[in-house]
């Protein structure tokens, strides 16, 4: 232990033997509770990427792929994935166990840091609360860096108040700053926004040692983040969605997400959708919810309230001590104070710089995962502050207190769904399905393949509407379809439409968007049954199947279950259309209700979304405008040249298709290694066979854009055959 550390009465009883024996059994609960009913939890769609792309052919090309959906994700874990899911196998549950393991591992590391600070007491209940975090649990049962994050933060804090206790003659001190640095360039490299806790860093050496050090400190380590930084230079640009938050929910993050009702993604069932049936022991517990969150919130919040006096009392008796006098004494207020005002520093400044960045740029920096490593400063007040209060008399009953605390949380949140149920919503439409049934998946916000993923061995035809426009005219065109042709094909069949309820229900606050979906099916002529499987997003999944009053005229009719109110005439302005002839305007406003959810877009790569349905539905002018579009605002956006150059494409223009699909691969990092086989085959060769197993290839890694470039190899194929086929009449003519 070092000199600095607080010892209580309590913490001298403590043998290592019996230290030993706690850290295992807070280890063995934290694992307990982190496999707990790990294989029932669906993938969600933060974390399908990580399990889809899986098949590709390398790990370089792995995060390549998952840097095309989420492009802030640095490459160290997806790496260390990879390899891990290659040993253990690609699926969900064994992939589960890298991060459940880290997340335990981290437990151990907890202890450490924790007793290094306040002593063994304080450490054994630091690591206690990270073993039983509701938000700690719900990360390490996803395939995600966070925990990975976490584990490398305790390590790069650890040896840096290490290091700063150490004098630099001591021969241990060098070792304890290349442990802070290999951490710290690992973290970097494990997430983007980690380079906040190096900044903490930053802050708390200048705050506390001669500028000399910080100067040294930071001079190490730009040096070795020069690549890093080269790679953050080269990062593909995207903006990302529209976010706004107020100061209540970054204060909120920062002190109370291990609070269930206030983090932001752990969404049981009866916080979704509070109408719905809850088991009657989980609606006991909630019924009495207020108060242990009243209590638990007291608890984290007077914890931090104590690390700052603690720190400001050992500051103020540093200062107070005559250096010569009091040698020993002043340099154990010295190391309390640097302990304090570090671990202030980690639990405040991370989130409070991203929720700033939020408010400012209206972008979501914000997020629990981002700056969830915070909480390890927490853990330890905590700790700490028990450790101060308690007697001989109290030792065992704080503990007890955190677990019933803590344990409550758990008890209203892990026994349920703690992912949208696809797990269960999949296999009831593959039981009840017949095999002509089509199946479509609403998607409105985001490109997401978890029902894919659960459905890729059903052999249905499955969909991806955008807006429920698109799903409902889908529906009534299929079923209708089907009756013309029944007497060939003998039976009914019924179209299938799921959805994530909760971020329509987000969207949608005036009305409910399923009852609004009800009266647009109905209006078409349209029955149907709509089960709800709950928990988390909540997944709504419609059997859809055509009445006596099934109406061929309805099948275009605007809906009222739009997500945000549009101006249609005004999105084809902006698209830069004015149509006379009234026939081509329907034509191209019919185009824009399938597709457009809201205008203008949140992000840019909507308009390569709305550019790859389009061109996907034949609609090349509608797709070129929106490419060029998003280009002429963001000339630095390589997606935006590649939807370009796919529309340049199927509009036969194969000279500038291929110089878009060239300034794509300059401009977006990897994008040239996935695709330029397939360009090559469709602009160059026009190997319409090559390209056909280029689009299988990429379909088979997961690349979201892969169904669109089959479609795109369709309508070449077939303009191919009309051109061969008039060249042959007029042969023939000849």
């Amino acid at each position: 232990m070092s000199p600095h550390s607080g010892k209580g009465p309590q913490q001298a009883n403590l043998t290592l033997r019996a230290e030993a024996l706690i850290v295992v059994l807070l280890v063995v609960i934290g694992a307990a509770v982190r496999l707990y009913r790990l294989d029932s939890q669906s993938l969600w769609h933060d974390e399908t990427p990580s399990i889809v792309h899986l098949n590709a052919q390398g790990p370089r090309t792995y995060t390549w792929l998952i840097q095309f959906e989420y492009a802030e994700q640095s490459p160290l874990y997806y790496y260390l994935q990879y390899y891990w899911a290659r040993v253990a196998g690609p699926v969900p549950f064994r992939v589960r166990l890298l991060p459940v393991f880290l997340g335990t591992v981290s437990i151990g590391l907890m202890y450490l840091l924790a007793r290094f600070a306040f002593g063994a007491y304080a450490a054994a209940l630091a690591a206690l609360c990270l073993a039983l975090s509701p938000q700690h649990i719900w990360h390490a049962q996803e395939v995600r860096p966070y925990t990975f994050m976490c584990l490398l933060a305790i390590v790069s804090s650890h040896s840096f108040l290490v290091g700063l206790s150490k004098t630099r003659d001591q021969a241990s001190a060098k070792w304890w700053w290349m442990l802070n640095l290999v951490a710290n360039v690992m973290l970097v490299w494990t997430h983007t926004l980690t380079v906040f806790l190096l900044f903490t860093q930053g802050c708390a050496l200048l705050l506390r040692r001669p500028f000399r050090w910080v100067v040294l400190w930071g001079m190490v380590h730009g040096l070795l983040l020069l690549p890093w930084l080269f790679w953050l230079w080269n990062m593909p640009y995207t903006n990302d969605f529209f976010s706004d938050v107020g100061w209540g929910e970054v204060l909120g993050e920062i002190f109370l997400d291990d609070i269930v009702s206030v983090h932001t993604d752990l969404l049981p069932a009866w916080k979704t959708h509070p109408a719905g049936e809850l088991p009657p022991a989980v609606r006991d517990l909630v019924a009495i919810r207020r108060p242990f969150d009243i209590a638990l919130a007291a608890v984290l919040l007077s914890a931090s309230l104590w690390l700052l006096a603690h720190t400001l009392l050992a500051h103020t008796l540093r200062n107070a001590l005559a250096r010569p006098t009091a040698p020993e004494t002043r340099a154990r207020a010295a190391g309390k104070a640097e302990q304090g005002l570090y671990l202030i520093l980690l639990l405040i400044v991370p989130g409070l710089i991203l929720g700033i960045l939020n408010m400012v740029l209206t972008a979501p920096f914000k997020g629990s995962m981002y700056s969830m490593y915070g909480t390890l400063a927490l853990y330890c007040a905590v700790g700490g502050a028990a450790a101060w209060v308690s007697g001989k008399r109290s030792r065992w009953l704080l503990p007890l207190v955190l677990v019933g605390l803590f344990g409550y949380q758990l008890l209203v949140f892990l026994p349920g769904v703690t992912r949208a149920n696809w797990r269960e919503a999949a296999p009831y439409i593959q039981k009840n399905a017949s095999p002509r049934d089509l199946v479509l998946y609403l998607r409105p916000f985001f490109k997401d393949a978890t029902l894919t993923y659960y459905m890729r061995d059903a052999g249905l035809a499955l969909e991806y509407p955008r807006t429920s426009q698109d799903a409902c005219d889908t529906a009534a065109k299929y079923l209708i379809e089907n009756a013309a042709h029944r007497a060939e094909s003998p039976g009914e069949c019924a179209v299938w439409l799921a959805f994530e309820r909760y971020p329509l229900d987000f969207v949608f606050r005036d009305r409910d968007f399923p009852s609004a979906l009800d009266d647009d099916l109905r209006a078409r002529g349209l029955t149907f049954t709509r089960p709800e499987f709950q928990g988390h997003y909540n997944v709504v999944v419609y059997r859809i199947r055509p009445s006596a009053r099934l109406d061929p005229q309805a099948i275009y009719r605007p809906v009222a279950s739009t997500f945000m109110p549009v101006d249609f005439d005004e999105v084809l302005h902006e698209l830069g259309f004015e149509p006379t002839d009234p026939e081509k305007r329907e034509a191209l406003l019919r185009a824009i209700r399938r597709e457009v959810t809201y205008w203008p877009p949140v992000s840019n790569s909507y308009y390569v979304h709305f550019a790859m349905a389009w061109l996907a539905h034949g609609d090349y002018d509608l797709a070129e405008a929106a490419a060029r579009r998003i280009i002429s605002r963001y000339p630095s956006f390589g997606l935006g040249y590649f939807a370009l150059g796919a529309t340049l494409c199927a509009k036969d223009q194969r000279p500038e298709a291929l110089a878009a699909f060239t300034r794509a691969f300059d401009l977006y990092r990897g994008l040239g290694e996935l695709l330029e086989p397939f360009v090559n085959a469709v602009c160059r060769s026009r190997d319409y066979a090559e390209a056909r197993r280029q689009a299988a290839r990429l379909r088979h890694i997961g690349f979201i854009y892969a169904p669109n470039l089959e479609a795109l190899i369709e309508s070449l194929v077939h303009e191919a055959r009309i051109v061969t086929g008039n060249k042959a009449c007029a042969f023939r003519r000849g």
